[in-house]
């Protein structure tokens, strides 16, 4: 078809095609447009393209961007126009202009993604442009550390991270060492130009940390990474880099250091920035391992474990403390503040001695943010029995915990899962209950999640030779709600499921 209008438009003569694009574009806006940056284009005049691409940036920017789809409703900026305009600019050789229209479209559109309530849209659009963006800022008449000092500030200013792509640019051997060096110099006067953040302003913790990092990129590029350690310690009480500090001090093999600011920044931050006190102390524990000093690993496990208790911290200090050959008495500990809250961690007198060493960060405390706990700490108590394979004081500590009124479907599952085998009655009555709650919500979704309970119910009945009582429940569940059509197709495709068992099986159900 293509080909078939390019022959017709090459037999017509100059005045017919001039009288045919004229008629085009005044049935279609966009055609005018086009027709007009072209000319402006090949004409090498781009001054007043670029004021109507400046302004149609400003009033893009400005519009509010957000979409509905459960309401079928949106008012999204398109962008592709613009994105065509920076494109022509740019393959007739106008990529200073592009450039200058890139930094404010990006100024605006960061504010504009800032506050969009869209999926995503309005950034994806924004960031297509940006990408010529990039590709024109290598060509440009500016001075190749201008271009880098161009680059670091707009990424500086890219909270929305609408710049993609910008490792590639990065890589460009234009860009050579020394231009690395001098861009170093630059960031340098930069950061001293910054105030050092106070201890709460994590916003501009935030930005200095992204002008170090900046600074750190240029060192490597400029092959001088021997100042990037120099560089963590120096700003590491600014920017809390703790751990990228302590990183590279251990692939130095300069343990000591390392140990030194693990202590230093978990000092400074497990109160307010507790995931990076966390990362520290691991890497302490790691140091302690390399030095197979089993004990005091197994000691970091343990605080892990009073600060956060749980089942697989439980499981890491188990293995820990079995390694260390200590786990009798580091059990004991465990479960005595399991049961009554009773242990030294959390007591300014002594109630026992501690079986393992004090951590280089100290013994475990309870952030004052987490509350208080209540004990006896039935629901972990239950998970470790399960862990520990002892089902009947699994099953007791259940009945304890529904006795308090502390059931719920998470930890009733569990049980459930673990002890069908020893206690079947008990998982099928848990797994039943399950059942009827999920129905009772009389929603699709919940009535395939009451099939998974279905199945396993299944699967007991027919282990324990009761396959008359799963028919019967399948009959009592149809008579009782036989209204709810879709779940009558889930018990119809539970009754398949189960069929199809029994065929792979080669045997009766």
């Amino acid at each position: 078809m293509m080909m078939d209008i390019e022959s017709m438009l090459q037999g017509a003569g100059r005045d017919e095609l001039v009288a045919m694009v004229a008629g085009l574009a005044r049935e279609v806006p966009g055609v005018a447009r086009w027709v007009r940056d072209r000319v402006q284009l090949e004409s090498g005049s781009v001054g007043p393209l670029v004021c109507a691409l400046q302004k149609e940036i400003r009033g893009l920017t400005s519009l509010d961007a957000w979409s509905d789809y459960q309401d079928c409703g949106e008012s999204l900026p398109d962008y592709s126009h613009v994105e065509l305009r920076f494109r022509a600019l740019l393959e007739r050789g106008h990529a200073d202009a592009v450039l200058d229209l890139g930094r404010e479209l990006l100024q605006r559109g960061t504010v504009q993604v800032s506050n969009a309530h869209d999926e995503g849209e309005t950034a994806m659009g924004i960031s297509d442009c940006m990408r010529l963006v990039l590709k024109a800022l290598p060509d440009t008449r500016r001075s190749k550390l201008d271009q880098l000092s161009w680059l670091f500030e707009a990424l500086y200013e890219d909270e929305c991270e609408l710049l993609s792509g910008v490792d590639v640019l990065l890589d460009d051997a234009r860009y050579t060492a020394p231009v690395w060096h001098d861009l170093g110099a630059v960031l340098e006067e930069r950061l001293r130009d910054m105030s050092v953040p106070e201890f709460d302003r994590w916003r501009e913790r935030d930005l200095r940390t992204v002008v170090v990092r900046q600074l750190m990129d240029a060192y490597r590029r400029a092959g001088e990474g021997g100042r990037i350690i120099p560089l963590l310690e120096a700003e590491a009480d600014a920017t809390w880099e703790y751990d990228a500090l302590v990183k590279l001090l251990l692939e130095a093999g300069d343990t000591n250091r390392a140990r030194h600011w693990c202590r230093e920044g978990y000092m400074r931050t497990f109160k307010d920035a507790p995931g990076i006190a966390a990362k520290l102390q691991r890497r302490l524990r790691e140091l302690a391992e390399m030095e197979e000093n089993w004990l005091m690993a197994a000691a970091y496990r343990e605080k892990d474990f009073f600060e956060r208790p749980g089942v697989e911290a439980f499981r890491e200090l188990h293995n820990a403390a079995e390694g260390a050959g200590v786990w009798p008495a580091v059990r004991d500990s465990v479960m005595g503040y399991l049961l009554n809250g009773r242990c030294p961690a959390f007591s300014g007198t002594e109630q026992g001695a501690w079986v393992l060493p004090e951590p280089e960060t100290g013994r475990a405390v309870v952030p004052e943010s987490r509350g208080p706990r209540s004990f006896p700490n039935r629901n972990l108590l239950i998970e470790i029995a399960i862990y520990e394979m002892r089902n009947d004081d699994a099953v007791a500590l259940y009945r304890d915990l529904c006795g308090h009124g502390g059931c719920y479907r998470g930890i009733g599952e569990q049980v459930a899962d673990a002890v069908a085998v020893t206690h079947p009655d008990l998982s099928l009555s848990i797994w039943r209950l399950i059942i009827d709650n999920l129905i009772g919500e009389v929603k699709p979704k919940a009535y395939m999640e009451a099939s998974g309970s279905m199945l396993k119910m299944q699967r007991v009945y027919r282990d324990t030779g009761r396959q008359e009582e799963w028919t019967a429940m399948l009959k009592e569940l149809r008579l009782r709600h036989k209204a709810k059509r879709r779940l009558m197709e889930v018990l119809n495709e539970v009754e398949k499921s189960v069929e199809k068992g029994v065929e792979k099986s080669g045997g009766p159900a």
